[in-house]
């Protein structure tokens, strides 16, 4: 099945109120930071009551963001409004057994690896946890397009999320997204999205998928204001990227479509 819209990330939530305020914008997914080197960090009450306020309106999505997809559940065709955003912890320096310990004490659905990101790690992670995991790749050159779809054949990787070279996450460093095109091509047939990030907000993120084909984009400090997550730039930035032609969006094909590699 492909996705016929691109799939949206608000990254670096920090409060229930934000959280519920990305929910009412229709994004798809919602970042929570565990990671200490990270100034969007939450500690483990806070992730629990960002969960909880989705779970108390009734925000609760399926944990699986793969079985989302077989269900069409990023497809117009299949629903009129989008499902509630899912919410993935980005974690860098953590052990398995440290994540695996955030994961069940947040109720997370996916976790993403903004670290040493490597096959080992990946299968480590969702080993440890049972979680979809999103893999982190800054791109600096044709290796970096190699590693990263040796990622995406990797067994639990959902997604591969591709950045600026060089660059620390949430930095908001703006980059050519064309480059990104050379990962999405070599994912094609693996059953894995591509997310594109760096330096994206409301202006470019429609160019941004244009030029790189990608499946979602990812966003924190193009949608924020004064340092936090900013409810009328998430609209914005939803906005934006829903209108992108859904031609320009790659389409993503299921786990149950295309056999895994690692």
């Amino acid at each position: 099945m492909n996705a016929d819209r691109p799939v949206v990330k608000i990254c670096g939530v920090r409060t229930p109120e934000s959280a519920l305020a990305v929910a009412d914008a229709r994004a798809d997914l919602i970042g929570v930071n565990f990671a200490n080197v990270s100034k969007r960090r939450v500690d483990l009450t806070t992730a629990r009551r960002i969960v909880e306020s989705l779970r108390e309106r009734g925000d609760v999505p399926s944990p699986s963001l793969a079985e989302r997809l077989r269900r069409g559940s990023y497809s117009l065709a299949a629903r009129a409004e989008p499902p509630p955003p899912a919410v993935v912890g980005i974690v860098v320096e953590q052990s398995p057994h440290e994540i695996a310990v955030i994961a069940r004490e947040v109720a997370l659905h996916a976790v993403q690896l903004s670290g040493d990101c490597t096959p080992a790690a990946c299968i480590a992670i969702h080993d440890a946890t049972g979680l979809e995991v999103i893999a982190v790749m800054r791109l600096g050159g044709a290796s970096d397009v190699s590693r990263a779809i040796a990622l995406a054949s990797t067994t639990g990787v959902v997604a591969v999320l591709v950045d600026a070279p060089g660059t620390v996450g949430g930095a908001g460093h703006a980059w050519d997204h064309s480059q990104a095109r050379a990962v999405v091509d070599g994912v094609a047939a693996l059953g894995v999205g591509v997310i594109v990030a760096g330096g994206l907000h409301e202006g470019n993120v429609g160019d941004a998928l244009a030029r790189s084909g990608a499946w979602g984009v990812d966003v924190a400090s193009g949608v924020e204001t004064a340092g936090m997550t900013d409810p009328d730039r998430v609209r914005a930035f939803v906005r934006a990227a829903r209108v992108a032609p859904l031609s320009q969006c790659a389409p993503v094909t299921t786990a149950t479509d295309a056999p895994r590699g690692t």
